[in-house]
């Protein structure tokens, strides 16, 4: 059975909450339906009534991880802070989330191979969302004055990707992962020298 992450219940949120812990532990392929169903506190029939397979599972943890991004991304966007505040809270809630849930797991890269070949069309979809979103950034603070990336020749959406890529370029070689801590401060640098680059007209706290 599988399920819609718009609608999940506490139940299957909890077996997702389980399956992130055994996936971050053990990994996709060695991880087990009677592993997830145990750290779960559930039987394994139990667990088969809400989802049918561990790429079942999978899948539905992918998706709600991608909506709790999204939704944190959303709402550093709305925020009444500068741009390089809001523009760094869009990047975090994308990059430094999935950063410190991988960063926590020796099976990092069997894990993001695992979500390209089981949630290869959901990862694009939420890629797109995630990118209008980090778009509208760069154009509500190219209307109020606070960014001009066309200084340099870019739209907002190659605006958006051009942050987004750069993010992506932060996260270090395998075996040589900085700590999320340490992802996270050179991410505010690489956003407060990007947007200064840009043409920014104030970097202050809050918009006026």
């Amino acid at each position: 059975m599988t399920t819609s992450t718009d609608t999940l219940s506490p139940r299957q949120e909890s077996i997702l909450d389980a399956a992130l812990l055994c996936f971050g532990r053990y990994g996709f392929r060695r991880t087990s339906m009677a592993d997830i169903a145990k750290e779960a506190q559930i039987s394994r029939t139990a667990l088969y009534q809400h989802f049918g397979s561990k790429p079942d599972v999978f899948r539905a943890l992918a998706e709600h991880l991608y909506r709790q991004a999204l939704e944190r991304a959303g709402a550093a966007a709305a925020s009444e802070a500068s741009v390089t505040e809001r523009l760094y809270g869009v990047l975090d809630a994308k990059m430094g989330f999935f950063y410190e849930i991988l960063h926590a797991s020796t099976h990092a890269g069997e894990i993001l191979d695992d979500n390209n070949r089981l949630c290869g069309a959901a990862s694009a979809q939420a890629g797109k969302k995630y990118l209008a979103v980090l778009a509208r950034v760069v154009r509500d603070a190219e209307r109020a004055g606070e960014f001009n990336p066309a200084s340099v020749g870019l739209s907002a959406d190659e605006t958006a990707e051009y942050f987004l890529r750069c993010a992506e370029g932060l996260t270090g070689k395998p075996g040589a992962y900085p700590k999320p801590d340490e992802y996270r401060a050179h991410l505010k640098r690489l956003v407060d020298g990007l947007v200064a680059g840009f043409g920014a007209k104030k970097i202050v706290a809050g918009r006026r």
